[in-house]
């Protein structure tokens, strides 16, 4: 399904929609792959996020940007149970980089 509105000279985004999600899994671990082929070099793959999601992902590049400036190295950001937390080498948290950037409903109603 096509969104939004046709614009002139600017292609419009398409919404796919899977019947699994093992196949959304599949393909969003592999568009590297199709974003590395000369061919579809302009076409991008996100996964839908909501606004508060896609807040908690830019706080964490944020703090990892930090800890890069501190002089951490190899660190990334890895989704645990859906939260994206600052891992460091080889994807391991660490008490020292590993960093929760957002909670759990579990875990709000719990220190509430």
């Amino acid at each position: 399904m096509r969104l939004g509105r046709s614009v002139e000279g600017k292609p419009r985004v398409l919404r796919v929609v899977f019947n699994n999600s093992y196949s959304v899994k599949d393909m969003l671990r592999d568009k590297r792959k199709l974003e590395s082929h000369p061919t579809y070099k302009h076409v991008f793959v996100r996964k839908d996020e909501t606004n508060y999601q896609r807040d908690l992902f830019k706080k964490c590049q944020k703090q990892m940007e930090e800890l890069k400036k501190s002089g951490e190295k190899d660190l990334g950001i890895k989704y645990v149970r859906g939260i994206p937390v600052v891992v460091g080498d080889q994807g391991s948290r660490s008490n020292k980089s590993g960093i929760v950037v957002g909670k759990t409903k579990a875990n709000q109603q719990k220190n509430a």
